[in-house]
């Protein structure tokens, strides 16, 4: 009596919850095969589709940040990275005079600070002007570097190639260096004759 009653108890039980009772189903392991992948594939349509659309609008949202982090990167780079180039040469090219004041004090010879014109380029020398140097002889560059194609540098009253001499006592030739972009900001760079000091000035 209490198994009966314990069976119709799970029978109940089933039916109330939806299942099929387990003594009316097909025990064969092809019918067992095939319930079970009914339900898988039932449970995965499910959860693709509720994970397609929330990917959607995420990629959405994703593409837009894109987008607009680029356009904001592109008008920074378009209007700044000119003057990156002007200040980053600016600062080389003073880098560079400074070089030559305090090495040539320390090592008593003559430096010579040399704007290529033509070759779009400065260099660095020792003992440039030295009448007893072969002229023949290529003067071989302490430091050589090229001018970028979208700046320009000039020495303010010179047409031609022109150098900047810096001598063993701490004086020089001096003269005053003008750099400027395609867009006409300008930089400064002075040399002061007496001491040979380098001094950076915006324009």
């Amino acid at each position: 009596m209490q198994n009966a009653k314990l069976k119709n108890f799970k029978i109940f039980n089933s039916r109330r919850a939806g299942f099929t009772p387990l003594e009316k189903i097909n025990r064969s392991p092809k019918t067992i095969k095939n319930i079970a992948l009914g339900i898988i594939k039932k449970n995965m349509r499910n959860m693709l589709s509720s994970l397609t659309g929330f990917t959607l609008i995420e990629l959405i949202i994703v593409l837009l940040i894109i987008g607009i982090a680029f356009g904001v990167v592109g008008i920074a780079v378009y209007s700044g990275g000119s003057f990156f180039e002007l200040n980053t040469f600016v600062k080389n090219v003073s880098a560079t005079l400074g070089y030559a004041r305090s090495h040539a004090v320390a090592e008593k010879k003559t430096y010579s600070f040399v704007l290529w014109k033509d070759n779009r380029a400065f260099g660095l020398y020792i003992d440039f002007s030295d009448g007893n140097r072969d002229k023949d002889e290529e003067q071989p560059a302490v430091i050589y570097k090229d001018i970028p194609p979208a700046l320009e540098a000039v020495l303010k009253n010179k047409i031609n190639d022109f150098k900047i001499d810096f001598f063993p006592q701490g004086n020089s030739s001096g003269g005053t260096i003008e750099i400027r972009d395609q867009k006409g900001k300008t930089f400064f760079i002075i040399v002061n004759k007496v001491t040979g000091r380098v001094e950076v000035k915006k324009g």
